[in-house]
């Protein structure tokens, strides 16, 4: 709403609050859960989060993936580990908060757990792109398995090829290789590789719904 755009938190707050029920109140109830994160009161934050009923296990995992999402950004990367360890308790093998964790897996060095959590949405959907361009750009970042990450990415690049995050994988991947005195792979002549002096996200942030 305006009030967000034009950085008056404050105001936005009180606009949500006035969505009491309906379709509308979950998103209302997390939308203020963030803004008080931004304002960097994240107790609140979590406070607000707790306070919301949810009615069905994809709002559940909602909750679970925005209150993750602030522990994480406030910097506290354990506390959100346990808040997504926690919501797998509940949605066992759910394939968001897998890959939540594992990003916050990765972002604490764990990258066994990572590794492991990435397989997982595999064993369960072969062809999600994001656990594998994840898995296959985390594994030519902190190893040298470059073969095993470029059949990751390169089957993330077949079901995906206009993904900036996966060409940015690949070539990202084609660098170690090169750096390593390794071929480089070049999987197809209209893929444009972008590279930056940053890592991009694999996706949007785990709160977004994407």
């Amino acid at each position: 709403i305006a009030e967000e755009f034009h950085k008056d938190p404050d105001a936005a707050i009180k606009w949500y609050s006035k969505v009491e029920r309906g379709e509308k109140y979950l998103e209302s109830q997390i939308r203020i859960a963030l803004l008080l994160a931004s304002k960097g009161e994240v107790d609140q934050a979590r406070a607000q989060l707790s306070a919301i009923a949810p009615r069905s296990p994809g709002e559940l995992m909602r909750i679970y993936l925005v209150d993750g999402q602030i522990l994480r950004d406030a910097g506290r990367s354990q506390d959100a580990l346990d808040v997504f360890t926690k919501g797998l308790k509940e949605l066992p093998d759910n394939a968001d908060l897998l890959y939540a964790r594992a990003m916050t897996s990765e972002k604490m060095g764990n990258y066994a757990m990572m590794e492991k959590d990435l397989k997982q949405v595999l064993a369960r959907d072969p062809d999600n792109v994001d656990a594998l361009n994840a898995l296959g750009y985390s594994l030519a970042d902190h190893t040298k398995r470059y073969q095993e990450a470029l059949g990751y990415i390169k089957r993330a690049l077949e079901l995906k090829p206009d993904s900036f995050f996966v060409q940015y994988g690949m070539g990202e991947l084609s660098t170690r290789q090169l750096s390593g005195g390794g071929e480089l792979f070049t999987p197809c002549a209209g893929c444009q590789f972008r590279f930056g002096n940053s890592r991009p996200s694999h996706r949007g942030a785990v709160g977004d719904g994407r």
